[in-house]
């Protein structure tokens, strides 16, 4: 079940539809972004190809493998023109078991945090 959601995710990551992704992540974050700011603030980077690679099941916890090809075209952040090209990357992610399915955590790498605690 978590391997289905999680594909599901990626395949709407990788069409573009952040509306649709928006869907998957947790509800503490939905309660606090509104789908217009989450696709404001998530829409610099353009996936073109996501694989999940493995899953881990820990009670109410998932852990997902994925690995994903994508860019970043050119574009300005905080005055500062950036791009990334074409890259293939691994990596993993943890996907929560609230009321009755699978959704992603949303989490900050760069802030080691995210707003789901537990």
């Amino acid at each position: 079940m978590l391997k289905d959601r999680a594909s599901q995710f990626w395949a709407a990551m990788v069409k573009g539809d952040l509306k649709e992704a928006y869907k998957y992540y947790d509800p503490f974050l939905r309660a606090r972004m509104s789908p217009e700011e989450f696709i404001e603030k998530h829409s610099a980077v353009k996936y073109h190809e996501a694989t999940v690679t493995d899953v881990k099941v820990e009670g109410n916890i998932g852990t997902v493998h994925v690995q994903v090809k994508y860019s970043v075209p050119k574009t300005k952040i905080r005055q500062r023109e950036l791009s990334v090209p074409e890259t293939t990357t691994d990596f993993e992610e943890r996907w929560l078991f609230v009321y009755d399915d699978w959704y992603k955590e949303y989490y900050l790498k760069y802030f080691d945090t995210g707003v789901a605690f537990y």
